[in-house]
């Protein structure tokens, strides 16, 4: 299943994961696990659009859900792996009951593809949902992983959710992680899943689904009814990232991550943001109605946010 798409003039380049047998142009992909990862490239031909190349993983685990970014001709992919997962020669092997962040770099030589190194973030239950390419640099956003806080009082084990933005720099032969900033949930009820991510100058914009509390840094934002998304402004430092501002996003009706749920961003050169997002009725940005007329069921929004100079 494509997961993932980025264009780059005539070339496109996708991602995603696949069970069984799938062929894509000249090249089949046979999945030696439940599910495998894939990059593919095609072309752009007029009239239609070709294959080029193919890239799978293999080994006995899993390997789903991949963010995808290009700069030139380096491919980036990450993916969420459990178990012993190979791509090209290289293998990431995850503890027992443990899943790990996959990141990877691929060279697109035209008609083909190799793959330059691989490597293991190190996040035990993390995923990278969103990834950019600046220059020789890496930009993830995410899910970080569970974990276990005793609370004083009874001294009960609560797991709690949290979300990252990470710098990576790529210095040719591997990926160097520059700074991880994670910012954590306060109850069991808090989830922060980051949907879309995108950067202009030292300032990356993220949006998605908030569920409960959100824990922003300096900025906390609180759920106030079914449906809930932020689009916020983080700032990079040399240590990592900060939010200057959150923008609170709600409606009565549910969506969720698995069903209806949209929150894409895009950066225009006239330094506008704009935010694709599905919501339902009564719907709200910073507490202003959104349009005059309420609608009745859920409709899918563009939101203009227009950014200082």
């Amino acid at each position: 299943m494509p997961k993932q798409l980025v264009a780059r003039g005539t070339a496109l380049y996708v991602a995603g994961d696949f069970g069984g047998t799938v062929r894509l142009g000249p090249t089949t992909l046979r999945a030696t696990g439940n599910r495998n990862l894939f990059v593919a490239k095609l072309t752009d031909a007029g009239s239609q659009g070709r294959f080029e190349w193919a890239v799978q993983s293999a080994g006995p685990g899993v390997a789903t859900n991949p963010a995808l970014a290009v700069a030139g001709a380096r491919v980036y992919v990450t993916a969420h792996v459990t178990d012993t997962v190979t791509l090209g020669t290289t293998a990431v092997i995850c503890p027992p009951q443990q899943g790990r962040t996959l990141v990877a770099r691929l060279l697109d030589a035209g008609p083909s593809a190799t793959v330059s190194w691989v490597q293991d973030l190190g996040m035990r239950e993390g995923q990278a949902n969103c990834l950019i390419a600046a220059g020789d640099s890496l930009y993830a956003a995410g899910e970080s992983d569970y974990y276990v806080q005793l609370r004083p009082a009874d001294g009960f084990p609560t797991a709690l959710q949290s979300f990252f933005i990470a710098k990576l720099k790529d210095t040719g032969a591997a990926a160097r992680l520059v700074w991880n900033t994670r910012f954590d949930g306060t109850r069991p009820t808090d989830y922060v899943y980051v949907m879309s991510l995108a950067k202009r100058g030292a300032n990356l914009y993220l949006a998605g689904l908030l569920y409960g509390n959100g824990d922003f840094g300096s900025v906390q934002l609180h759920a106030t009814g079914p449906t809930n998304y932020f689009v916020a402004q983080a700032h990079e430092t040399l240590a990592g990232a900060a939010f200057s501002w959150v923008q609170h996003l709600h409606s009565e009706g549910k969506v969720s991550v698995a069903s209806n749920a949209l929150a894409l961003l895009a950066l225009a050169s006239t330094g506008r943001l704009y935010l694709g997002v599905t919501l339902g009725p009564a719907a709200t940005v910073g507490g202003r109605p959104l349009l005059a007329k309420p609608t009745v069921g859920f409709a899918d929004y563009l939101v203009q946010f227009k950014l200082p100079q």
